[in-house]
């Protein structure tokens, strides 16, 4: 015995109907499949660009990185140089032999009267070489300066006289006196 049911109303199946469903159907798979594929595009291209951020960052870091070691080592060059010449002044200062102010007051003292140096320079060393240009009023003032640096092994480089006015080019070596090399001895 077989015993079949029907319960629709119209026993056959509507092609038309059956077609909008499966129309509508296929339409919202393909709407939520383009709306998905769009969705993991934009992701897709917002991660691309994260990505090309995230390099250009990198990029500049390590370029920063290199700028810093770069400019590391340019100080530690620099900061050596300095303390090489700090050191060397540090030795001057510490190992000082020659009186330099002690010698120019010793020159300010030998000029007479009416006598002024107008350039001095000097070799500072065991016997001080100091080049004098000295200007004086009148010849009898310069000749006495020579005379009064005649103890220091005076050469006359030149001699100038414009409109009364002297001016000679002296050399004269200035050795330590026997205090100063007292006060040498006691550094040592």
């Amino acid at each position: 015995m077989r015993v079949s049911y029907n319960i629709s109303n119209r026993k056959k199946i509507d092609i038309f109907t059956t077609l909008r469903y499966a129309l509508v159907l296929l339409l919202l798979a393909a709407l939520f499949a383009y709306l998905g594929f769009r969705t993991i595009s934009v992701k897709d291209q917002q991660l691309r660009t994260d990505i090309e951020k995230l390099s250009y960052y990198n990029n500049q870091l390590e370029e920063m990185n290199e700028k810093t070691h770069r400019y590391r080592d340019e100080i530690r060059v620099v900061q050596k140089k300095w303390r090489n010449k700090v050191r060397y002044s540090n030795l001057l200062i510490s190992g000082k032999r020659f009186n330099i102010i002690g010698k120019l007051d010793m020159v300010e003292k030998i000029l007479p009267v009416g006598v002024y140096v107008k350039e001095i320079t000097m070799k500072i060393g065991s016997g001080a070489k100091v080049l004098l240009t000295v200007v004086a009023n009148s010849y009898a003032n310069l000749f006495q300066v020579y005379k009064k640096f005649s103890p220091y092994d005076p050469s006359i480089a030149s001699e100038i006289e414009n409109d009364g006015i002297h001016q000679a080019r002296i050399s004269i070596i200035l050795k330590n006196t026997s205090k100063e090399k007292e006060n040498e001895n006691e550094t040592k």
